[in-house]
């Protein structure tokens, strides 16, 4: 009997070892990724282009800079001069645009604040020139 508990002592810890040093990798199949095939994965800066593209498209944005990260897009508008109803409506046209460009965003973040428009203007650089290193 004692044998036994040995025995099953050791077996379990060299599984538990195997598992713990081997690691436990889940990667999904292509089949698992909502109908989206690997070769139809886009890169983040090419995502934030794509929504860029349709944030161009809206009266009144003069300007915009977006960063996505995930399943969220922070998105800094520079606009032309008008007034606070006219504003609040663009910025909610933006939103439903982001939301509408790309199928997996789930959060948007909209300013119009000029030192935050600056900074993410400033990564949305830094980010670009990441992505074309990698290539």
């Amino acid at each position: 009997m004692k044998w036994k508990k040995v025995k099953w002592k050791k077996i379990s810890a060299a599984l538990f070892l195997a598992v713990w040093f081997g690691g436990c990798r889940m990667e999904l199949a292509a089949e698992d990724r909502n109908g989206i095939f690997p070769a139809q994965i886009q890169s983040e800066a090419q995502r934030a282009d794509t929504i860029k593209e349709e944030l161009c498209k809206i009266k009144g944005v003069a300007g915009s800079a977006v960063v996505v990260e995930g399943h969220t897009v922070i998105i800094g508008l520079r606009i032309a001069d008008m007034g606070q109803k006219e504003a609040k409506a663009l910025l909610e046209a933006v939103q439903q645009a982001a939301k509408n460009a790309e199928a997996d965003i789930q959060n948007v973040s909209v300013t119009t604040k000029d030192s935050i428009v600056a900074l993410i203007e400033k990564e949305e650089k830094k980010r670009g020139r990441e992505g074309e290193t990698e290539k």
